[in-house]
């Protein structure tokens, strides 16, 4: 708990980064909440019933999670983790009685906790907005149960398994390698259930999408797990004083 704490003070001291994060989030919302009101549902409402508005609002909220989580990955990662390794925080901390393993969950909880925020609060908001405007019930969209575990919970597995990824491969090496990771995986992660979900290959209101969700986040741990001899406390040391 101490190292989370840690972390997140770490993080946070980068006030602009903080700011870049918010701005981007807000950007990003303002975009998926014009564009999923003008172009997707208001066409739609009343020619087509309500069942089917609730599959789209339950994407569009989807997507937001998708989005708003995966931004943290890409701005808060690389700067505060690049200044511990270079400020020699990461070595007074394998210095203590903590294990390389405490620390590298430590850190991932830490940097998963802001995208976690954000990325479960903005997606609710959106989704109560969408469904007050335009379906009989503010809470309808939360009677679908894929839904809702797509969205707040498939989705946040997955980051927090990016998150010890990109921590694993940014303690034992150079941090702006997983930093690259996740600027590559958020485009092609979302362009990618983006596409399914709209052509109707995949439902969102699904077991099958559910534990597409999961299987790609087991694959991302599975990752982590298959290059573990790699993870030393040798090699964290001698990343810090690259």
């Amino acid at each position: 708990m101490a190292i989370i704490n840690a972390s997140l003070k770490s993080i946070f001291q980068f006030k602009s980064l903080i700011m870049v994060y918010l701005g981007i989030a807000l950007i990003c919302t303002a975009v998926i909440g014009i564009v999923g009101a003008k172009l997707i549902i208001e066409p739609a409402s009343g020619r087509i019933d309500e069942n089917t508005l609730v599959h789209y609002i339950g994407i569009l909220g989807y997507c937001a999670a998708v989005v708003l989580t995966g931004i943290n990955y890409c701005v808060l990662f690389s700067v505060p983790l690049t200044r511990e390794k270079v400020n020699k925080n990461i070595e007074s901390l394998l210095a203590t009685i903590s294990s390389i393993k405490e620390i590298w969950i430590a850190k991932s909880i830490a940097l998963f906790l802001p995208g976690f925020l954000l990325g479960t609060i903005i997606p609710l908001f959106l989704t109560l907005i969408f469904s007050s405007i335009y379906l009989s019930s503010s809470f309808v969209v939360f009677s679908n149960v894929w839904i809702v575990l797509c969205t707040y919970f498939a989705v946040q597995v997955i980051y927090l398994c990016l998150s010890l990824l990109i921590h694993f491969v940014g303690l034992i090496g150079n941090t702006e390698a997983g930093n690259v990771i996740a600027t590559i995986f958020l485009p092609v992660f979302a362009g990618l259930v983006i596409n399914l979900l709209a052509r109707h290959i995949l439902d969102i209101n699904s077991s099958v999408f559910f534990i597409s969700n999961i299987g790609l986040a087991v694959i991302l741990f599975i990752v982590c797990i298959m290059f573990r001899y790699k993870f030393r406390k040798e090699k964290i040391i001698l990343s810090c004083q690259k």
